[in-house]
This record gives C-alpha cells, sequence and structure tokens, in this order.
C-alpha cells in the first residue's frame, strides 16, 4: 500500500498546547523545567518534514531597585515510535531573557517575547514528534515577573523522497 503523501508536497499548521505557569521566583538548572507550551504532529504517512516552530507570549515585569530577572527557555524535541515503546529527546536550542534595573523602579511593563526555529526530520518509525517549550532556569531578584497571553504553532512541510 503505497503512502498518499509520498510524491505530494504538503503544508499544514498546527496549533500547540500551552500551560498556565505558576510564577516562582528561583528555578536552578538542577530543578525540573516548566513546561509552558507544546505541539505534536502526527507523522503517519511523512517520510522528509521540514517544520518552523513559533513560540510567543508576553511577560508582564515589575522590577525593584538594584533587580535581575533571568529567564532561560528551552526547545525540546520528543519522537515516539510507532509502537510507544520508546521515546528519543532532544535539546535543540535555549534562548535567554535578562532584565536588569538600577537606580528606578519599574512597575508592570509588559515585554513581548517570541521565539523560531526551524528544523529538518527525516522520518521513519517515529509516530509522533512533539516540541515543547520549557522554562528551564529563573533568577530573580527584587523582581517578578508573570508569563501572559502564549501561543505555540507548528508549519510542517512534507517533501517527497
Amino acid at each position: 500500500m503505497k503512502h498518499i503523501y509520498k510524491n505530494t508536497i504538503l503544508s499544514q499548521q498546527i496549533c500547540g498546547t500551552t500551560y498556565e505557569p505558576l510564577s516562582q521566583e528561583n528555578l536552578q538548572k538542577k530543578d525540573a523545567p516548566i513546561r509552558l507550551a507544546q505541539v505534536e504532529i502526527d507523522t503517519a504517512g511523512l517520510s522528509r518534514i521540514k517544520t518552523k516552530i513559533v513560540y510567543s507570549n508576553f511577560i508582564s515585569l515589575s522590577l525593584g531597585k538594584d533587580a535581575l530577572i533571568d529567564l532561560t527557555f528551552r526547545l525540546t524535541k520528543r519522537k515516539k515510535t510507532a509502537d510507544n515503546k520508546s521515546e528519543i529527546n532532544t535539546r535543540l536550542e535555549h534562548w535567554n531573557l535578562i532584565s536588569e534595573a538600577s537606580t528606578i523602579v519599574i512597575d508592570d511593563t509588559i515585554t513581548p517575547f517570541q521565539l523560531r526555529f526551524f528544523d529538518q526530520s527525516r522520518v521513519s518509525n517515529e509516530k509522533k514528534i512533539i516540541y515543547m517549550i520549557d522554562l528551564n532556569r529563573i533568577i530573580t531578584r527584587n523582581a517578578s515577573y508573570k508569563i501572559v497571553n502564549q501561543s505555540m504553532t507548528a508549519l510542517i512541510t512534507n517533501e517527497p523522497q
């Protein structure tokens, strides 16, 4: 039986799932990351795919005197096999958002934040590919933050073999 997509270029946009993270004062590398969003791609019938991941949010910041806030975001790819017996996790990229205030106090400023990543994959026996955005590290001093209005999408293109 032939796959219907074998010799066809197919593009599809998939909306991801976002999670309401709790603001946390400090999160070190040894701590478990906080899941912010993920998007799942069903790879049935696909062979080679190009994926453009876009994640965006707004970060509400309050910075006191001598404040520091350092947020590290991480993108991870998880491949699940068709038999659901194994998973392969790959860390793809990380980004930092750093804000500082010295003598001035900044109360409730909104900062837009957007991440873009391009990935190419050869699909063999994977059933799903899941891209996940996590908050991997948080360092704060005299500062608070809240992440709001998140979105995550994947634009995938299947290429013929």
